[in-house]
């Protein structure tokens, strides 16, 4: 049978919850003996330069275990054990003992567990040292338990100071006999029959603050305020991202964003709700902006160790540990707004202007065309002026470069709707040689309300032409008239004979009227003849 003795403390345990423990047990280092602790946190294997780092501090069924382990055989017997703490920080000096007990033995191969208490007194680092002894059966000679008085009778003193901490060191444990180690907080050197086991672990204690970020954005913008503000389409769907963010140092559960312009936020599917210190998740939302200014903010909550909040009010209750500013148990927020502008965009405009201009009828663009005309005659050119845009245009106005003087019809005012023409015209002499003059004409427009839709336009067009003396001019031909359309053609009759040549005769004397016999004769005579010519006509025929 074992019995643990009460546990006493020199430092009271702190009232803040602890951060996590792990399951991993390292075995000290520094023994004398079959005597060995184990530290079943990740406390264990710590060094100065390595600590473990501690958010608040620890409740009592938070707090570390250390296990003492008899690796021999045999029963180890009166069994003391404890804990010793140095503190170093802006606290000043907090260190001192932490508990200390005993077991009345441990059997061969077996171990003891109890709680170590925690204390935080401040921020800054610790050195928390722990030790067991006891009698050791299995060495020679020390088989039977020879039960001895306490080295010192106040528990509470037993661990104070472990002022030559050198005397525990690795080196002097493995002295010989001689050179046994003193028990921890006595001048009485280890007996002969006991084993010795020493370990020590560090750890860093900070203060919790808990705190939360997020970073609202859109269309690559932060748009924080509203000189920020990105103009977007009127009516025009936008997708926003909510970067929240662990910026404190404690874990933070229940993570939530809303949209105070009711936009549906959403985390993604692996998203637990939980952010560790460091920890970054982005949450997405869509939504229309409407017309005008536009503003929506992105709130973020929430909670610190929400499940130990029911718990630490019963124990605030009941024992008064757990300060009501505790920050463990809290809720934390930020906010992020975001800015814009719906506008409505007009369609696009297309300010264009065109110029055509001409003389004795002819464009004459370039060189080829050029026209001749009598050196040193006048002639009256036309500009032809269109407004080929979809804006309004005026003060549209047309210059000579040739300082040809161009005039507008008299009720013309200047401005031209969209398709719509004016003629100009101007007078000039054409000088000997090669000519050209070049009509300009421009516009301006000015819609109100619309930053794009404010400037000029231009265009050009030249005529060609070629002085010449007037007795090389050229003359164009005068048009003709097209004669009135022919009728629809009539088929050809069929081509006739020829008829046969008339051989002329020579003139022949008057013959007296010979009477009837004479009359029969020319008659047939005139038959044969008749009667011959059909013949021929036939045969041709055929």
């Amino acid at each position: 049978m074992r019995r643990l003795h009460t546990m006493a403390t020199a430092l009271a345990a702190g009232a803040l919850i602890a951060g996590g423990t792990a399951t991993a047990a390292v075995s000290a280092s520094q023994t004398w003996g079959n005597l060995d602790v184990e530290v079943n946190t990740p406390f264990a294997g710590t060094t100065p330069q390595d600590p473990f780092v501690i958010v608040g501090g620890f409740q009592t069924d938070d707090y570390p275990e250390l296990t003492v382990v008899n690796d021999s055989p045999k029963r180890m017997y009166n069994v003391n054990y404890g804990s010793h703490l140095t503190y170093t920080g802006p606290a000043g000096d907090q260190g001192g003992e932490v508990f200390s007990d005993q077991f009345d033995f441990i059997d061969g191969g077996e171990g003891e567990t109890v709680p170590i208490p925690m204390p935080l007194v401040a921020e800054g680092d610790y050195e928390m040292t722990v030790w067991a002894y006891g009698r050791d059966s299995s060495l020679p000679g020390c088989d039977r338990p020879a039960f001895r008085a306490p080295t010192l009778q106040d528990p509470n003193a037993l661990a104070l100071g472990l002022q030559d901490p050198s005397a525990l060191t690795p080196n002097v444990l493995a002295a010989a006999d001689g050179d046994r180690p003193n028990l921890p907080g006595t001048d009485t050197p280890l007996g002969a029959c006991e084993s010795l086991v020493v370990d020590t672990f560090y750890y860093r204690a900070e203060l919790p603050a808990p705190d939360i970020s997020i970073e609202k954005t859109a269309l690559g913008q932060d748009a924080d305020t509203a000189d920020e503000a990105v103009q977007v389409e009127a009516g025009q769907e936008v997708t926003w991202t909510y970067e929240v963010t662990n910026t404190g140092n404690t874990p933070i559960e229940q993570v939530a964003v809303t949209d105070d312009q009711g936009v549906q936020v959403t985390f993604p599917d692996d998203f637990g709700g939980t952010l560790t210190p460091g920890q970054t998740v982005e949450a997405t939302g869509t939504g229309i902006v409407a017309e005008g200014d536009y503003v929506n903010i992105g709130t973020v909550t929430g909670e610190v160790c929400p499940q130990r909040m029911e718990a630490r009010a019963a124990r605030a209750a009941d024992t008064g540990d757990a300060p009501e500013d505790c920050p463990w148990g809290s809720i934390v927020t930020d906010v992020d707004p975001w800015h814009g502008t719906g506008v409505t965009t007009p369609d696009p405009i297309n300010p264009a202007i065109s110029i055509e201009k001409t003389a004795l009828g002819q464009d004459a663009d370039t060189t080829d065309e050029a026209v001749q005309v009598e050196a040193g005659q006048e002639v009256t050119w036309t500009y032809e002026v269109t407004n080929i845009g979809d804006v309004d245009l005026d003060e549209v106005a047309v210059s000579d470069d040739q300082g040809v003087q161009v005039t507008f019809p008299d009720d013309f005012g200047g401005i031209l709707a969209p398709g719509q023409t004016v003629e100009a015209t101007g007078t000039g002499t054409v000088a000997e040689g090669d000519y050209v003059n070049i009509g300009t004409v421009t516009g301006a427009y000015d819609c109100d309300g619309r930053e794009d839709c404010e400037g000029t336009v231009t265009d050009e067009d030249p005529w060609h032409g070629q002085g010449v003396p007037a007795e090389t001019v050229t003359p164009d031909p005068e048009p003709t008239e097209q004669p009135d359309p022919t009728p629809d053609p009539v088929e050809d009759p069929e081509p006739t004979e020829d008829p046969e040549p008339v051989v002329s005769q020579e003139p022949v004397e008057e013959i007296p009227p010979l009477g009837a016999p004479v009359l029969g004769f020319v008659l047939l005579a005139g038959a044969a003849v008749a009667g011959g010519v059909g013949l021929r006509l036939r045969a041709r025929k055929q």
